[in-house]
């Protein structure tokens, strides 16, 4: 099969990348320092080498899985388009210009971050995922990253603001997935994946949701608490939490009966969660 650009750019995981490099831009925004715009984009730049190589890396390695699930058997390397070997020297590089990017032109804590970020991401989560469900909480950790990167670029310390972040986006991050991990659980099995679903049981993993929802509540509100944002953000990240929270805890009002219905209200769950999110972060950064 040939070979071709889009199928390098596809590995990258694009939509999962921009993601991160948006919410690394929102951690950019965060600081509330001034900002030198060459900067930000040079930071922003190789941040985003940073995911995209770690994207890479992360689909050479699943390509054995990857060719039993649905969502995934089409994928350059496991399709045989990328080699192994390909997939690993780009993502290999990829990452190599990120990093020494980051300790040349940023900083060296955002450096440090980075190597967390990947290893935790590619030699960590990666593998541990065929092995225990419990996998989603180390999986949490580079995903909870992204921010703290770019607020760390500017800031150049760990405060409570960036450690604030991360939780944030460490519980967040448990419901997100586990409402994914509940529609996509046959395919998971396909690919020998253990998730929660499929392991403890939908009742067990929708009390883990509820758990880690009201835990994103609570810690989107911080930020008001340690004195960064004021009452108006207070106020709007209340009402976001609660609501997001309401949408996960629904589901123990009554017993839900079929495949159907399970996975008609996890994507509520993970349709809330990817609106919660944004919004929380655009509030924070205006208040």
């Amino acid at each position: 099969m040939k070979t071709t650009i889009s199928d390098y750019f596809s590995m990258t995981k694009p939509r999962l990348a921009l993601l991160n490099i948006v919410a690394a831009a929102s951690g950019f925004l965060m600081s509330r320092e001034t900002i030198d715009i060459s900067y930000c984009i040079s930071s922003i730049f190789f941040i985003s080498l940073l995911i995209a190589g770690a994207g890479a890396l992360n689909c050479a390695m699943e390509a054995e899985g990857d060719k039993w699930m649905e969502r995934t058997k089409g994928r350059p390397v496991p399709s045989g388009r990328v080699s192994i070997f390909g997939a690993s020297l780009f993502g290999g590089v990829l990452v190599i210009f990120g990093l020494v990017g980051l300790y040349i032109n940023v900083n060296t804590l955002t450096f440090w971050l980075g190597v967390l970020s990947v290893v935790s991401y590619v030699f960590w989560y990666t593998p541990l995922k065929r092995k225990s469900h419990l996998a989603v909480y180390v999986g949490a950790i580079p995903g909870a990253l992204p921010p703290v990167l770019g607020y760390t670029s500017v800031v150049n310390k760990l405060d409570l603001m960036a450690i604030t972040l991360f939780f944030i986006l460490f519980c967040w991050q448990i419901s997100h997935f586990l409402a994914i991990s509940i529609y996509q659980s046959k395919d998971y099995e396909k690919g020998k994946i253990l998730v929660y679903p499929n392991i403890k049981g939908i009742n067990h993993t929708r009390l883990v949701m509820i758990i880690f929802a009201a835990l994103t509540c609570l810690s989107g509100v911080v930020p008001y608490l340690i004195g960064y944002s004021n009452l108006y953000f207070l106020v709007i990240g209340l009402v976001l939490g609660v609501g997001f929270l309401y949408i996960n805890s629904k589901s123990i009002k009554g017993i839900i009966n079929s495949s159907g219905e399970i996975n008609k209200w996890a994507k509520k769950c993970f349709f809330a969660s990817i609106i919660y999110l944004p919004l929380l972060f655009a509030f924070m950064i205006i208040f």
